[in-house]
């Protein structure tokens, strides 16, 4: 029996694959109207009487992480919801502090309409929901399909194009080149949230524990802390580009140089690092990362977690993007420099213009301490 659905489960993915996703949204969309009888437009009841909120993460890690505040304004406004979050299983870890029902996950692999993951999902909030979020910018079609199966009479997200009966109150960006917290404020303003901006901290007990980890690894406070998000330029950028990036910081910059390793084990740090003579932090949670980034003076990062914790925390940060990401994670705290396809020499200068006139506002910062 269990071989049976499992190849018709492959059918219907390849049959869906082959049509396209154009064919595959209008099937679908006939096939929900038919069978739920979900009308294109609904007029739902007040928002604010929900009792049960389904809400859809983007599965990108750093999406993920810069929705948190939106969770956190969901959590309060409904407070006595149900509420039920749907990610890929490596963001589950960055919300498992956080004050919800349930949260559910799936690998990235499986995020595919009809595979065994994604059936069950469907299957576990099928017609349990008063409200459904998609906070995904660019929706896929299977999250379009949990939305409908949630059968929410208010089925809430971004986009331009025809979406029902998938979704029916749809939030679209006046501008084109709208970022990630222009798309967040248009959500709050549709509910019409009246908190308070979240201002993050760290705990004083785990900085400490932090400063006695850099003690540990003969890094000092003395000058300035400028850390490198070593996972991110490893999976970006090539061997020859990164050791250009360090020797030029090491040989113009007077900052105490560290890296932050991977932060799950999956990824592993490469051996040459070490002809680098760079001090590298070992894997970090995140509370504990945090920490690390509140005690820098700047982090270059670029399109990871570690850039979202730290615009989260107002600490200043050099983020490396590809040109198509750069405009829709700006914002005033980071100094974005952006590159067509791959990073060249004109990259580096870019950094280093920012890095050499940032060590000498610290220097003259700590001469004037000093003489005073």
């Amino acid at each position: 029996m269990k071989n049976k659905a499992k190849k018709s489960s492959i059918l219907r993915r390849v049959f869906f694959n082959s049509i396209g996703e154009k064919h595959s949204k209008a099937l679908l969309s006939k096939y929900l109207l038919k069978i739920y009888k979900i009308p294109e437009v609904v007029i739902p009841r007040s928002l604010n009487s929900a009792d049960s909120l389904l809400i859809i993460l983007p599965s990108n890690p750093i999406d993920v992480a810069f929705q948190i505040d939106t969770i956190l304004m969901l959590t309060s406004k409904f407070t006595s919801a149900q509420i039920t979050l749907v990610c890929e299983k490596k963001a589950s870890t960055l919300l498992s502090s956080l004050k919800v029902s349930n949260i559910l996950s799936y690998e990235e692999d499986q995020k595919q309409l009809f595979t065994q993951q994604w059936k069950s999902l469907c299957q576990q909030i099928k017609r349990k929901f008063d409200l459904c979020i998609v906070l995904d910018k660019t929706p896929e079609l299977c999250q379009l399909y949990l939305a409908a199966k949630s059968g929410a009479t208010a089925r809430i997200g971004f986009g331009d194009g025809y979406n029902a009966p998938f979704l029916n109150i749809q939030l679209k960006n006046q501008s084109e080149t709208a970022n990630i917290f222009e798309q967040n404020r248009a959500l709050t303003q549709l509910l019409g949230n009246t908190r308070q901006k979240i201002k993050w901290s760290v705990a004083k007990s785990t900085l400490k524990d932090i400063e006695h980890l850099l003690k540990q690894h003969s890094i000092s406070q003395n000058s300035p802390l400028l850390g490198i998000d070593l996972p991110y330029l490893l999976s970006t950028f090539d061997k020859g580009w990164i050791m250009e990036l360090i020797k030029c910081i090491k040989k113009d910059c007077r900052f105490s140089l560290f890296a932050f390793d991977a932060l799950c084990a999956e990824q592993q740090t490469p051996s040459w690092i070490s002809e680098l003579n760079l001090k590298v932090i070992p894997q970090l949670s995140l509370p504990r990362a945090a920490a690390l980034i509140s005690l820098s003076d700047t982090i270059i990062t670029g399109k990871s977690t570690l850039f979202a914790i730290s615009t989260m925390l107002s600490a200043k940060n050099i983020a490396i993007f590809e040109k198509k990401d750069a405009k829709y994670y700006e914002n005033s705290k980071t100094y974005i420099i952006s590159y067509n396809n791959t990073p060249d020499r004109n990259t580096i200068e870019q950094v280093m213009k920012f890095l050499i006139k940032s060590d000498y506002k610290s220097q003259k910062k700590n001469n004037a301490t000093t003489v005073k």
